[in-house]
């Protein structure tokens, strides 16, 4: 090689070294400002009393099929899958146990684990049951509570933190039987109320009504303040970003065709509209089910959605994407709008659980839908299924349990089941929670006996050392 060449290829070399360098530096900066802008809108503690958005929307929506990466499609229907038992020992090594207590005295609150909470008003009142509390853990912090008795953050060891939000009255609560009673005619309208919260990464919103009037909070956990209380945001709002909402109002009677999503500034503007596929239900004057509910879940703090009624599950790419990754196929058994409120559902699928991990998807769906009358006479049936994303492969779990009652593998070492229907997940990080009545409910289970002796004595060691009204998280790591 001339000696021209050489000291051009130099100088080129050079070039690129210094380009990469240019980009890096670039990309250093560049996550220096945002996290500087992001301490100065946790810091704002700002309050905006009414929320003017800038006219129109500011994108149009883009949905479309990866080519390189095309949507998975579960066959959920195919009696035809292999069956294989779900052991999270497969995906997981090692367990970590954290008791939370309960700020409130036993008699006044607890975490409540399949509990019935009964509701009057005036000549009206409503009854749920199989009520639990909810739980999210970060990397370093535990958030455990509902919205009768408050939600509470705690530290990855159990210590209690401080309430991020509760009610300024408390409910009846009746520990013997787990019941949670609230006659809002002894409500007035000043009683602070909680409404849905939820949470990405140190970040949450939530709902509150006072004085009739709903709002909505940002709070950030790290400095323990709202950084943004205004107007409520409609629909069930859930965070894209510290500063950017994706808000979930899908009505299957909607005739204005209003879409099923949207986003928008968290200070009102909005930014895009994703419109509704599903069939409209014209509303009949009759009482009907709605068995069917979306799915809303981050993996890997991505927000991914599923509208109810429909087979696709979208991760939401950024303020105006959706991206389909899964679609779930009940071939002939799909049951639409129209069936779920006004027809024959005894030969429908109905999805009701879906776990997302960085690993596998476990789903729960029924033949029929779940209500106490079809319990009673076995008309709905429970069926278990997950996919496991390395081998690709569907397999269907030999269990017809009903969901409170089956319990998921795990045979990792000082490890205990996991009850199928209250598992939390957010990419690799997968963890539940357990109530003392949860934990003996698993002791009095007819098939108790068919665990491990050492998981039979690990339960019971968990279920003495737990007192009414705290929580037991397990976490897998």
């Amino acid at each position: 090689m001339d000696k021209t060449r050489l000291i051009l290829l130099i100088i080129f070399f050079i070039f690129l070294a210094c380009g990469g360098k240019g980009k890096k530096q670039g990309l250093v900066e560049e996550v220096k400002t945002e996290e500087a802008n992001l301490a100065t809108v946790y810091e704002a503690e700002e309050i905006l009393d009414t929320i003017i958005p800038a006219p129109g929307v500011k994108y149009k929506e883009k949905r479309s099929i990866d080519p390189n990466n095309p949507p998975i499609r579960l066959s959920l229907a195919n009696s035809n899958k292999e069956d294989k038992n779900l052991d999270v020992a497969d995906y997981y090594t090692k367990v970590k146990y954290v008791k939370l207590k309960h700020p409130l005295p036993p008699d006044k609150g607890a975490f409540l684990g399949d509990a019935r909470v009964r509701t009057y008003s005036g000549h009206s009142s409503t009854s749920s049951r199989g009520v639990n509390s909810m739980v999210y853990v970060t990397k370093d912090k535990i958030v455990a509570g509902d919205g009768y008795f408050g939600y509470h953050c705690y530290d990855w060891d159990g210590k209690f933190e401080y309430t991020i939000a509760s009610m300024d009255k408390l409910p009846n609560y009746r520990p013997k039987d787990r019941t949670v009673e609230i006659n809002w005619d002894e409500w007035d309208d000043s009683s602070r109320r909680i409404g849905s919260i939820s949470f990405l990464e140190d970040n949450c919103i939530f709902y509150v009504i006072q004085n009739k009037k709903w709002k909505s909070y940002f709070h950030n956990m790290k400095t323990r303040k709202n950084y943004l209380e205004r107007p409520a945001v409609g629909g069930e709002p859930y965070l894209l970003n510290p500063t950017t909402v994706v808000s979930y109002f899908y009505s299957v009677h909607d005739e204005n065709d209003r879409g099923f999503l949207a986003s928008l500034d968290y200070k009102g503007d909005m930014l895009c509209f994703f419109m509704n596929h599903n069939p409209v239900v014209k509303r009949q004057n009759k009482a009907s089910p709605s068995p069917d509910s979306r799915f809303m879940y981050y993996c890997n703090d991505q927000l991914t959605v599923r509208q109810a009624y429909n087979d696709t599950i979208y991760r939401v790419v950024s303020e105006k994407q959706l991206l389909p990754v899964y679609t779930m196929d009940f071939g002939s058994q799909k049951m639409d709008g129209e069936i779920a409120l006004y027809g024959d559902k005894s030969e429908k699928m109905v999805p009701y659980t879906w776990i997302e991990t960085s690993d596998f998807v476990f789903v729960m769906h029924t033949k029929d839908y779940d209500c106490p009358s079809n319990r009673e006479s076995g008309a709905v049936v429970f069926n278990y299924t997950y996919y496991d994303k390395a081998s690709k492969k569907l397999y269907n779990i030999p269990s017809h349990k009903l969901p409170e009652e089956y319990l998921i593998s795990n045979s990792i070492e000082g490890g205990i089941p996991l009850i199928g229907n209250n598992i939390k997940a957010n990419g690799k990080l997968l963890y539940i929670g357990y109530t003392k009545y949860q934990l003996e409910s698993i002791i009095n289970q007819k098939d108790f006996s068919s665990l491990t002796q050492e998981q039979q004595e690990k339960i019971k060691s968990l279920d003495n050392d737990l007192g009414d009204g705290e929580m037991l998280v397990m976490i897998l790591e």
